[in-house]
């Protein structure tokens, strides 16, 4: 994908109509497929309406996992939701046209979910927790998922940590598993333009809740990740840490949860202490893309951020307070969701080409299948 296409993408007639204010968003996905020859079926699950994305059989095979992908078309009432969630959408409205161009196995299926902002009143009324009830009795609870939420603002891929981060070790094996899977894969799908962070949680919530295993995916400008990558390792230090890009932290992780150096496709080699054991490695790269750890120091400062606040600020996705110093650390990309700012302006071609480059990795990775 070129700038050009994405930009063009970002102001299509199709984009500018999933945004207006009365539009029915449901109907603008399902018309889309259609028009496009793309096989899909809609699921109810109480109040809830999902679309699901499935293509013929000799694009799949029973020796590899399943990848489901998802994003979740409802908004915040009242807002526009360009980025949230409108851009992933698009994304993968597009990828699954292009997938019904493939042949061969992929093993992908993807589904638009309905309610996940109703998340907000509590975990069961979030439209992807009954969704996940249902594919885990359908004996789903093997697949890789993949949620993608704010995919269309800024610079870099994030790799959530939500579901691991601040959790007992003991419940989140397999959520770490597929987020080391998922940090190979991005180092080789977009390296040099990745980082693993917290992030608050999105449809993953209720899937995790399911007891099923999904993975966030999203985007920021580096400037804000890396600022925020900065303070959870140094929080007396936020306000004046350099928003300068600097490439030797742009394949770091917030608390060094993955190492994405070693053979594209294998398992992450290097798995070092959480943040919890303030460990704040960056990861630098060499002229032959391999890695070297290094510390980056921590900035002078004119106020100090709690560590706990601000992790409690982020997973929750609570608001802050304009002119505070949480506000001073947390993605503006963050702060214009469920609000009138979350607007087409504000999204980037290079959010479009980077989520298009990870999704396009994902048609070949073929994971052995778990055993039943």
């Amino acid at each position: 994908m070129t700038a050009e296409y994405a930009r063009a993408i970002i102001h299509s007639p199709f984009f500018s109509d999933f945004l207006a204010p009365a539009a029915d968003r449901r109907s603008c996905i399902t018309k889309w497929l259609a028009a496009q020859g793309i096989p899909y079926r809609t699921v109810m699950l109480q109040d809830k309406t999902h679309i699901i994305v499935s293509y013929g059989s000799s694009a799949y095979s029973s020796r590899f996992k399943m990848k489901t992908l998802l994003a979740h078309y409802d908004r915040a009432a009242d807002t526009p939701g360009a980025n949230d969630n409108s851009s992933a959408c698009i994304q993968l409205l597009l990828f699954a046209k292009l997938l019904l161009q493939k042949n061969g196995v992929h093993n992908i299926r993807i589904i638009f979910t309905d309610g996940e902002e109703a998340g907000s009143s509590g975990i069961e009324s979030q439209g992807a927790y009954r969704l996940g009830q249902g594919l885990r009795a359908l004996a789903m609870q093997h697949d890789d998922m993949f949620v993608f939420d704010l995919c269309g603002t800024g610079d870099t891929l994030i790799l959530s940590e939500s579901g691991i981060y601040g959790r007992d070790k003991s419940k989140t094996a397999a959520l770490t598993a597929l987020h080391r899977r998922s940090c190979v894969y991005a180092d080789a799908a977009c390296r040099g333009h990745w980082l693993s962070l917290p992030t608050a949680y999105s449809d993953n919530a209720g899937l995790i809740s399911a007891g099923l295993t999904a993975q966030v995916i999203t985007v920021l400008p580096y400037t804000e990740a890396d600022l925020l990558r900065r303070t959870l390792s140094h929080p007396a230090a936020p306000t004046q840490l350099s928003h300068r890009k600097n490439a030797s932290h742009r394949c770091s992780t917030a608390n060094s949860m993955c190492s994405a150096g070693g053979k594209r496709g294998s398992a992450a080699p290097h798995i070092s202490r959480t943040l919890h054991g303030i460990s704040s490695a960056a990861m630098q790269t060499n002229h032959r893309g391999a890695y070297r750890m290094t510390h980056s120091p921590a900035a002078p400062s004119e106020c100090s951020i709690s560590l706990q606040s601000l992790q409690q600020t982020i997973i929750t996705n609570a608001p802050v307070t304009a002119g505070s110093p949480l506000a001073a650390v947390i993605p503006q990309t963050w702060q214009r969701m469920h609000t009138q700012h979350d607007t087409l302006d504000k999204l980037t071609p290079a959010a479009f080409i980077l989520i298009e480059k990870f999704l396009r990795y994902l048609v070949a990775v073929k994971e052995p299948a778990s055993p039943q």
